[in-house]
């Protein structure tokens, strides 16, 4: 007599062989697309790390070279360019600016600046994470060297997208496409499209996006001359000051302005001339002991006041 358990070793079916076939199927495919979903994830993961890493160091080189502007005057003494200049760029590729500079120089940033006092102003030592340091351009009208004039009533020439009013661009290049060879000292083997020349840069390339992988950091004329202003009114006040001490009030208008700025006890820097900042500055007298500046094409007006040492003001933008 049969035991009825030896059924269990009848062989499977063909159906529920199919089965087994068709989840181990499953399984490997489901794995293999995993991988490929979590390849894919970690490749997008460290391209937004890196195009973190790059935007960071763009502002950071941008809040640099701003701050280097307002104050040039400082670092270059009261007979110098005045501020609102910005440093050369670096066309030998060896950290240093190249001065003086041409109105179409576009090359390396200087990964620092010897000021002439011989301490070195550090501006950034990114190479953009590939082999090479960030590009640059400066508009002419704030050269160091030469120097142009520099007041409010003066904008970049450079554009971005169109856009006016660019005292300067930073450029990080992508990766090397396919048509670039490096490492060496061509733009054309880092940057892209508009990009190879300035005055007018852009952040998209419409006609081959695939082709462009820049990107671009403006610092525009506003975001230097907002500052810079401020330091101005900061080196009037002291003429003014100066001006009270010996005649027992502010200017009465702008003529005797005029004297303050020039042949008072503490005339004010000879930039300030220089740089037409005497024709662009509108005074206007409160009492004795207070009185206002605003600027050409300046939306701030500075208000001062002899017996106290701070400069408040209205307005933010130049």
């Amino acid at each position: 007599m049969l035991n009825r358990s030896s059924s269990a070793f009848c062989p499977p079916s063909p159906f529920h062989q199919r089965g087994v076939v068709l989840l181990i199927l499953f399984m490997v495919l489901f794995m293999a697309g995993a991988s490929v979903f979590l390849t894919v994830m970690n490749n997008n993961v460290i391209q937004q790390r890196e195009n973190t890493d790059t935007l960071t160091e763009l502002r950071a080189a941008r809040d640099v070279l701003i701050s280097y502007a307002v104050l040039h005057g400082d670092y270059y003494g009261a007979a110098g360019a005045g501020p609102g200049h910005l440093p050369c760029p670096d066309s030998s590729n060896n950290g240093s600016e190249n001065s003086p500079c041409a109105t179409t120089t576009l090359a390396r940033l200087p990964t620092s600046i010897t000021l002439p006092s011989g301490d070195i102003l550090p501006v950034t030592e990114s190479m953009a994470g590939i082999d090479q340091q960030l590009w640059y351009a400066v508009s002419p009208e704030f050269r160091r060297n030469p120097a142009g004039i520099v007041n409010t009533a003066v904008n970049g020439s450079f554009s971005l997208d169109g856009r006016g009013g660019i005292a300067a661009v930073i450029i990080a290049p992508g990766e090397a496409l396919a048509s670039q060879s490096r490492p060496n000292n061509n733009t054309s083997n880092y940057l892209e499209a508009d990009n190879l020349s300035p005055p007018d840069f852009i952040t998209y390339y419409a006609t081959d996006p695939a082709a462009f992988n820049d990107r671009v950091m403006a610092v525009t004329a506003a975001e230097i001359l907002a500052p810079v202003s401020a330091r101005v009114a900061e080196a009037v006040k002291q003429s003014l000051d100066a001006w009270h001490a010996s005649n027992g009030s502010y200017p009465a208008d702008a003529s005797e302005f005029a004297d303050a700025t020039t042949v008072a006890p503490a005339p004010a820097p000879a930039w300030f001339q220089s740089n037409q900042w005497d024709v662009n500055t509108a005074y206007t007298r409160l009492s004795n002991d207070s009185a206002t500046l605003a600027f050409t094409g300046c939306g701030i007006t500075y208000t001062l006041d002899q017996t106290v040492p701070n400069i408040s003001r209205t307005g933010t933008r130049c």
